[in-house]
């Protein structure tokens, strides 16, 4: 039986964050000056959150393979909240490309059936490559 794999960003999706970082995080990304330093003060507000975990994304069926890519720079936090589950984790860490690169040569790379993300911008960047993406609200209400 060949398993479905798939991806998932970790902030967002798995890691719930407050509603109004959910909101705010949906609509921009790194390519803009401005909001990116809005983005990085945020995402240091962010890691210090502490993690919680949508654990009905976490019950993974016998024929899902599923892989947490992240665009996270210290994979330490996520590692360890996922240390329980047989789960893959793919952090970008310190390298040079964006996130969007990082989650398009990984999805590519493992082959996946389907991404989930939360922000719009990244989903978009992602289908562009022909990843079958989709916005994580698609499954959690």
């Amino acid at each position: 039986m060949n398993k479905i794999r798939i991806g998932m960003d970790f902030d967002g999706c798995i890691n719930r964050l407050p509603y109004p970082f959910r909101m705010f995080s949906r609509y921009l990304d790194h390519s803009f000056i401005v909001p990116s330093l809005v983005m990085e003060i945020m995402w240091k507000i962010i890691v210090r959150i502490p993690i919680i975990l949508d654990g009905r994304l976490l019950e993974i069926p016998k024929d899902v393979e599923l892989y947490i890519i992240t665009g996270r720079r210290d994979p330490s936090r996520v590692v360890k909240a996922l240390k329980n589950y047989p789960i893959k984790v793919l952090v970008r860490g310190q390298s040079p490309v964006t996130e969007l690169e990082f989650k398009v040569v990984t999805a590519k790379a493992y082959k996946l059936d389907y991404f989930f993300d939360d922000r719009l911008k990244i989903i978009a960047g992602l289908k562009k490559h022909g990843i079958q993406a989709h916005d994580i609200r698609e499954l959690v209400k």
